[in-house]
């Protein structure tokens, strides 16, 4: 009766490389491939022998699953072929001294790609990568001329198709980056800015034309360059494709004096449908409408449920104005805390209007005890960010010398700076500085709480006040533009807010 088996080693499976098998092989043994190779011989190789027949199974089934075509036979029933084959190592010198259990472990397994050792794993790769491009190699010799020529204009294709959509890529980031700027930056004023925005959009425009918000940039960059007429294309075509910026810019199309008929039903109508969408700049444009009572009733109460939402949303403008009602007790009862919260969230934000109404509270003690040193904080702190009332407020302080020393040079220079943005906008802080040059033994500075600036008429109240200084601060350009229709653009918005 037979009691012991071995284990012989017939070739490889059908559908497995014998270079991959051997790679297998030598992971699983751990030993030099060349060493492995003559066991892939049809002639057969016995790779264990005096076990029993179970453990013979288990030596075969993990041999088969690396793709070795394994055998079990009874131990002195050699074939004709086994018996002229290499004889086996001798038992004192397995190939393998492993176990039974380390032998069946399914190391080449996909399911337990965890067990395999990394450098192997590295060179098994390695060397199915060599043998692709073998393939390939190869397959291009046998190639003829046409076939090779074919593969290389498919590849340069490839290639400028990659070129092509990245170069699309940047413009569109280029577009946004100049484009979509808030609107207290030195760049929303500049009009090199919105020159460059309207050629970096254009070409973006061309690259990628089913871009919705492109388009709604380009309709933006156009209007900021006096083109409003032109706008309306690209923001209609943003709009239309669900864009809520496109919206928005239609609706500020129909609300200027420019480009389309002035309609301000229209302008709500884009406006309301853009805030639908959580567009911000939307809900801040319908609390304008409120406010101004422009194409509905004036309603104080709707404008500061508007610029709320907005507020509530992080929008520093919407923020700005909600702090502006509370400051002057429209729409809601009149709260000067309540007001330098909402001033402070929208300076946080970066919002210079916001972070001049800080220091005018400061500067005043509404709100806040009157404290000159923090006041100049926020004054210089909103004059950085090149909002032109916040330089006036600078050149005051130091020409009061309240929170600095009195420096009626420095306080000129901060008065240039301010009327350069804003024409005639520091013509009485020029004028004090002249007075007192001028003539000796006289005292003409004006009073500490009328010097600070957040207005440019008496006659109107604070917050109609500010919204003209805002106005002023933003339009200074447009007004000076030599472009006509940027000027009747920007003297409209004047006029429709009150302050011509």
């Amino acid at each position: 009766m037979v009691s012991t088996y071995r284990v012989m080693i017939k070739g490889v499976v059908a559908g497995h490389r014998p270079a991959d098998v051997a790679a297998r092989l030598a992971a699983l043994f751990k030993v030099p491939l060349e060493k492995v190779a003559p066991l892939l011989s049809d002639s057969g190789f016995a790779i264990k022998r005096g076990v029993d027949f179970q453990t013979a199974a288990k030596y075969a089934a993990a041999l088969k699953q690396i793709g070795c075509a394994a055998i079990v036979a009874p131990e002195g029933e050699e074939s004709a072929a086994a018996r002229a084959a290499p004889s086996a190592p001798k038992a004192t010198e397995p190939i393998v001294p492993m176990s039974p259990a380390a032998a069946i472990t399914p190391v080449a397994s996909p399911r337990a790609t965890s067990q395999l050792d990394p450098h192997a794993l590295l060179k098994n790769l390695r060397v199915f990568v060599e043998d692709r491009f073998e393939d390939l190699r190869g397959l291009l010799n046998r190639a003829h001329t046409w076939q090779k020529a074919l593969v290389a204009v498919g590849l340069f294709m490839l290639l400028m198709l990659f070129i092509w959509g990245w170069n699309a890529h940047v413009h569109r980031s280029q577009c946004a980056d100049i484009a979509d700027v808030p609107p207290w930056t030195y760049k929303y004023y500049s009009r090199a800015n919105w020159a460059s925005a309207l050629n970096v959009c254009r070409a973006a425009s061309e690259r990628t034309p089913s871009s919705a918000h492109i388009q709604y940039l380009l309709g933006r960059a156009l209007m900021w360059n006096g083109e409003n007429l032109i706008a309306v294309g690209p923001c209609k075509l943003a709009a239309d494709r669900g864009d809520a910026g496109g919206m928005t810019c239609m609706g500020l199309l129909y609300g200027s004096s420019n480009g389309v008929k002035t309609d301000y039903r229209q302008a709500m109508k884009w406006y309301q449908m853009a805030a639908n969408r959580g567009d911000t700049n939307a809900m801040t444009e319908i609390g304008n409408l409120y406010y101004d009572g422009r194409g509905v009733e004036v309603n104080y109460q709707e404008a500061m449920k508007w610029w709320r939402m907005g507020a509530d949303k992080g929008d520093a403008i919407s923020m700005h104005n909600v702090g502006a009602l509370y400051d002057s007790g429209k729409g809601t009862d009149q709260d000067h805390q309540q007001a330098m919260k909402w001033y402070r969230l929208a300076a946080e934000k970066g919002d210079p209007e916001s972070m001049n109404e800080l220091g005018l509270s400061y500067a005043r003690g509404t709100g806040v005890e009157t404290d000159d040193q923090e006041a100049m904080k926020w004054f210089r702190k909103s004059a950085d960010k090149g909002y032109s009332v916040g330089m006036l407020n600078v050149g005051w302080l130091y020409h009061n010398g309240q929170g600095v020393t009195s420096d009626d040079q420095e306080a000129r220079r901060w008065f240039l700076r301010a009327e350069e943005l804003s024409p005639g906008i520091a013509a009485d802080g020029l004028a004090s500085l002249d007075r007192e040059r001028y003539s000796s033994g006289s005292s003409s500075t004006s009073s500490t709480s009328s010097s600070y600036s957040s207005s440019g008429s008496d006659i109107r109240d604070r917050i109609q006040r500010k919204q003209c200084d805002m106005l002023y601060s933003r339009l200074g350009r447009a007004l000076s533009s030599p472009n006509s229709a940027v000027r009747e653009m920007a003297e409209g918005q004047l006029r429709n807010f009150g302050c011509l």
